[in-house]
């Protein structure tokens, strides 16, 4: 596993969005097996059932995508990964102090950052500026899609 995607990014795999197309074209050409943390489990749903409550999509539409996760779970375009929380917790601090005065990334999005960190890739791909300037900071290669 050498490439993390943030939750903004996968999400559009599931629901139809702007970029969608540009993020499956993307993990298509790159063929790669994404790491799927207990990170992106929570946000990803979450982010569904917002999607609803925001009058974005309907619930039908959160079923479907769910199913479709565990469908890419199942094929294993998406694996289980499980990196040690308690050090991604400690990354998240560290890069917090190196970084977060200067480029204002939220901490969510540095917890990204540093299981990223934690499972060994060596590149985060986001839609988040602030994101990916951190995970610069953090020695990742930033990739916007």
């Amino acid at each position: 596993m050498t490439t993390y995607y943030d939750t903004g990014v996968l999400v559009k795999l599931w629901v139809r969005e702007i970029l969608s197309d540009e993020v499956a074209d993307f993990v298509t050409q790159r063929g790669e097996v994404i790491p799927y943390t207990f990170l992106h489990e929570i946000e990803i749903k979450n982010a569904l059932r917002l999607k609803v409550f925001r009058r974005e999509i309907v619930p039908k539409v959160v079923a479907t995508a769910i199913v479709a996760i565990d469908e890419d779970l199942r094929l294993r375009r998406l694996v289980e990964a499980a990196p040690s929380w308690q050090e991604v917790f400690m990354r998240c601090g560290q890069i917090s102090a190196t970084s977060t005065e200067k480029i204002g990334c939220r901490s969510l999005d540095l917890l990204h950052v540093a299981a990223a960190l934690v499972l060994g890739c060596d590149e985060i791909v986001s839609l988040d500026n602030r994101q990916l300037s951190a995970a610069q900071v953090a020695g990742l290669r930033a990739t916007r899609i």
